[in-house]
């Protein structure tokens, strides 16, 4: 899944990333980028991916009269972002789709303790307002994408009891 632009008369782009639209002023930051549908798809491919219906609390997760805010594990901020996504301990499978990286208000992110596999999305690293990632005691492998160490908040990052090899990137 990829990214297409198109640049507007203002400077502005829209940006269709893996089906989800995002409007940015040029640089990824969260002052200038916004997700359309305060991130409620980017919820559901996370959702989809990871095996949500079989997930130990799923509470509100894909119901049209809920808003995503409510949503198990996730929390908004006042103008509705998703800003924290903890849902540690609750029966994620698979991989972690790359989309995640657009959630651009996103300040903490626990994935810790699932059953998530493959690589650790280098799309995290896009997060600019993450301050704590953990996505520790799962099965990732391959190595830690060195772009995570160019997350300007980042104050905790948990890996550890994964199938990671390699060596710290010198960015961390």
């Amino acid at each position: 899944m990829g990214g297409g632009g198109e640049n507007s008369r203002d400077g502005s782009y829209l940006i269709m990333y893996g089906g989800v639209e995002v409007v940015s002023g040029g640089d990824f930051d969260s002052s200038t980028t916004h997700i359309i549908g305060d991130g409620e798809k980017i919820l559901n491919k996370l959702f989809t991916a990871t095996g949500g219906e079989k997930l130990q609390d799923n509470t509100g997760w894909m119901e049209e009269s809920e808003s995503h805010c409510n949503w198990y594990g996730i929390r908004c901020n006042d103008d509705g972002y998703v800003n924290n996504i903890n849902l540690n301990s609750n029966d994620l499978n698979s991989k972690i789709p790359m989309e995640i990286g657009i959630l651009s208000f996103l300040t903490q992110l626990h994935l810790n303790i699932n059953n998530l596999s493959g690589s650790i999305p280098p799309k995290s690293a896009t997060l600019p307002a993450l301050t704590t990632l953990d996505f520790s005691r799962n099965h990732h492998n391959g190595k830690i994408p060195s772009e995570i160490g160019l997350i300007a908040y980042l104050r905790e990052l948990c890996l550890f009891a994964n199938n990671l090899n390699g060596t710290i990137p010198s960015e961390l």
